[in-house]
């Protein structure tokens, strides 16, 4: 595995992806998405059930690699692609957060399934997130602000985008969009434990999830799944 993300089983069936960019707040560069993407399908491959994604540093992502060349053209596609791979992965993505994640580190976050948080009395530094977009001029994508509006409400998804209002600790709590946990030992039993369930039905509820990203799968992939659901369970 390459320097910007490691990849490592923590048990049967758990395997962990961090992103270990921390001198750079572990923005999210070309290679370091085309990293992650490598090591996720790595982890699948390797009979993972269940990834946890997590971060090196007190920032979880402070976005994209702003000092790109070629934000628009390379960069923003890349990332794109990041997002719908995590969406469209095979088992349940859970994301272990211990610090801000800002613009596309927000994005990350939301990509994922379900979002663990540190408390507040043991993170490095204060969990935040925000999607500062309007201050920076950048475009957004239809399925990251459908995602925003489902993950914590049209009110806030409104406030985050145009407002550039931050999601502190205690409105991602109170919102839904994250859970807190005590430690990271706590989120992986969490995460060991939805990997058990069926891995037909997971499937089959991660493509109905899906629909509402950049890439979503097709009305007959998406029957299928569910038609397989079925049939495994009664073996």
């Amino acid at each position: 595995m390459s320097s910007l993300v490691a990849a490592a089983e923590l048990e049967s069936g758990l395997w962990s992806v961090r992103l270990t960019r921390a001198e750079k707040r572990n923005a999210l560069s070309v290679a370091l998405c085309k990293d992650l993407a490598m090591a996720l399908d790595a982890a699948v491959e390797a009979g993972a059930s269940t990834v946890l994604l997590e971060a090196d540093g007190p920032v979880f992502s402070a976005g994209a690699d702003l000092t790109s060349q070629n934000f628009q053209g390379e960069l923003y596609p890349t990332l794109e692609a990041l997002f719908a791979k995590i969406a469209r992965l095979p088992v349940p993505v859970i994301a272990w957060i211990e610090g801000p994640a800002i613009g596309a580190g927000m994005m990350l976050a939301m990509a994922c399934d379900i979002r663990f948080v540190a408390p507040a009395a043991s993170a490095a530094q204060a969990i935040s997130f925000s999607l500062p977009v309007a201050k920076m001029g950048i475009g957004v994508d239809p399925a990251t602000v459908r995602n925003l509006q489902l993950l914590v409400g049209g009110s806030w998804a409104r406030r985050m985008l145009i407002a550039g209002e931050i999601l502190s600790l205690e409105d991602a709590l109170s919102t839904g969009f994250a859970i807190s946990a005590g430690s990271r030992e706590e989120v992986m039993a969490a995460a060991a434990q939805i990997g058990k369930g069926s891995p037909h039905t997971l499937l089959n509820l991660k493509m109905e999830f899906a629909t509402s990203s950049s890439s979503p799968f097709s009305e007959e992939e998406r029957n299928a799944a569910r038609v397989e659901a079925w049939r495994a369970r009664q073996q």
